[in-house]
């Protein structure tokens, strides 16, 4: 490789978005951002190897290969332009599921929340709301199951995934409501702190930008929507923190440092 095939990740980066749509570079736009947040905005592109691609699938807390594709794609250029010696894409794999005790860690999170009446009385709202979904979750499942090829049924795939969200979203509130502390009307409000399901306002203090944070559980990430896991280093830093509150994650670009502006439940 020559010096003048030597690039910023920043610099690569903003090269790949300019092949591709205007539409489809403002989809790859965050996971890309994300991306170079964590590994380094000023790496070279050169200096990229496997271990540090896997870390950061690891670090991002992504559950399925289809969240990581705008990190793929991107490596997937840079070989064929000459600016790694090798395909990196092939190491981005998706984190593995936390196991039963992964789960009980993260329901764990919930225990002992302070909530205010108003907040309690959210939950509730859309717990039932969530729980009146299922009849409706289970006719579309009964509809696509009607088709008897299963090997090529992509309505019933998608129904029994979304059944999954569902009955996944169904136990957190559960567990919220159950471990929940309610403070008395005339009880002064309390800092809230981020828990499983909440949003976080961050700024990013290296470049001054906000960011927002949801806190989900594995099976619920989303990258381009912002959705963390609250298994991954990030969210984790984030747990139990409130506005005011300064957080460091350790990647291998270097430490990132973000301030808490707020945190919504």
């Amino acid at each position: 490789m020559t010096a003048s095939n030597t690039l910023t990740l920043t610099e690569a980066i903003t090269r790949f978005l300019t092949t591709q749509s205007d539409a489809k570079s403002s989809v790859l736009q965050p996971a890309l951002q994300k991306f170079i947040r964590w590994t380094g905005r000023t790496r070279s592109v050169d200096k990229l190897t496997p271990r540090i691609i896997e870390a950061y699938c690891e670090a991002s807390g992504a559950d399925s290969v289809a969240e990581l594709a705008p990190v793929r794609g991107f490596l997937r250029y840079a070989h064929g332009e000459g600016l790694t010696g090798s395909n990196l894409g092939t190491h981005v794999k998706a984190k593995k599921r936390a196991g039963r005790a992964g789960a009980k860690r993260a329901t764990a999170d919930v225990h002992n929340e302070t909530l205010t009446p108003e907040s309690y009385q959210k939950v509730q709202a859309e717990l039932q709301k969530l729980i009146g979904q299922r009849v409706e979750v289970a006719e579309a499942m009964r509809v696509a199951a009607a088709d008897k090829d299963f090997k090529e049924n992509a309505p019933l795939d998608a129904a029994r995934e979304k059944q999954g969200h569902l009955e996944a979203r169904i136990r957190e509130l559960e567990q919220t409501l159950r471990y929940a502390e309610v403070l008395d009307a005339g009880t002064k409000s309390v800092r809230v702190r981020a828990r499983l399901g909440s949003s976080v306002v961050v700024t990013d203090l290296k470049v001054n930008e906000e960011l927002t944070y949801h806190l989900v559980s594995p099976s619920e990430v989303n990258l381009r929507e912002g959705k963390i896991s609250t298994e991954s280093p990030t969210g984790k830093a984030f747990l139990k923190k409130g506005s005011g509150d300064t957080v460091k994650v350790h990647a291998p670009g270097g430490t990132l440092e973000y301030r808490i502006e707020r945190v919504e439940t």
